[in-house]
């Protein structure tokens, strides 16, 4: 059963990557158009994980990019100035793309919840999992998988991972998404010197919210459904510019909300840990 399930995981995102080869959309909202996820990379995801990395000056070198998909973070990584990426993911044909695509770069084929230890012994000052965990379904191999990238960050190294961090049963209605609360994460990564140091908000309404269970979040969840149900019924000869000028539009009105609300628990963030010494951690 388990190899199965491998085996479906692997096969439901080479199918994306087949499909929209290099394309943002096999590693983003894929009903919503290549328009719309390009600007809401460049606009809200991109921004964001720069904000974290700013503020809190972390200025990696050697990176290890889990669930690398399509490259989507790779000018961000020069702009750093990463000069050893690595990147992996479960998807076979989004890792022949970025070969070709970036050769002096490292890419390897690894599924997270069963991984093998290639890098073993191996640390990095810099390693990602961003829109990655929550589709690991069961916990036990979200447990493996974030042990396995918590066993890679160098010490006073940082480790980055992205989810909505709720609880909600709301977070679980779509089979292949599993949302997680906070504490799941500081279960695995805490006993392991992974201290919590900071976190950013992405989306306010142009991603996927999760009302809870005091209704927070129900208005935001209700402009998403317009907002991205307008962008699925145009045909898709337009669907691309339209999705596009939506996000341009309703940008503004996100940062607006991100600035003004707590928006944690309810729509998508970045958590940024870092590994302090076994001596300085107890």
């Amino acid at each position: 059963m388990a190899d199965l399930t491998a085996k479906l995981t692997q096969d439901y995102w080479n199918g994306l990557h087949e499909k929209t080869p290099g394309q943002l959309l096999a590693v983003g909202y894929s009903t919503l158009g290549e328009g719309y996820n390009r600007e809401a990379y460049r606009r809200l995801r991109i921004p964001a994980l720069r904000r974290l990395l700013h503020r809190n000056r972390v200025v990696p070198r050697n990176l290890l990019e889990a669930g690398v998909g399509t490259g989507a973070y790779a000018g961000l990584w020069q702009e750093l100035g990463v000069t050893e990426w690595t990147g992996i993911d479960i998807s076979p044909r989004a890792i022949a793309h970025l070969r070709l695509r970036y050769p002096s770069a490292e890419f390897h084929v690894i599924d997270l919840a069963r991984p093998e230890d290639e890098f073993k012994g191996q640390c990095f000052d810099f390693v990602t999992a961003i829109d990655v965990l929550y589709h690991i379904i069961d916990d036990g191999h979200f447990a493996t998988a974030l042990t396995w990238l918590a066993s890679h960050v160098g010490e006073a190294s940082h480790l980055v991972v992205s989810d909505v961090f709720t609880d909600s049963p709301f977070g679980r209605r779509f089979k292949h998404v599993r949302r997680r609360p906070m504490e799941a994460y500081l279960q695995v990564l805490e006993p392991l010197g992974l201290r919590l140091v900071d976190r950013e908000s992405v989306f306010a309404i142009l991603g996927d919210p999760v009302p809870d269970g005091r209704g927070r979040g129900g208005t935001l969840y209700q402009l998403w459904r317009i907002l991205q149900k307008s962008i699925r019924m145009m045909p898709d000869s337009l669907q691309g510019a339209y999705g596009a000028t939506v996000v341009r539009l309703a940008y503004p009105i996100d940062a607006l909300i991100r600035a003004m609300t707590d928006l944690r628990g309810i729509n998508l963030e970045l958590a940024l840990f870092r590994k302090v010494s076994s001596t300085h951690y107890r």
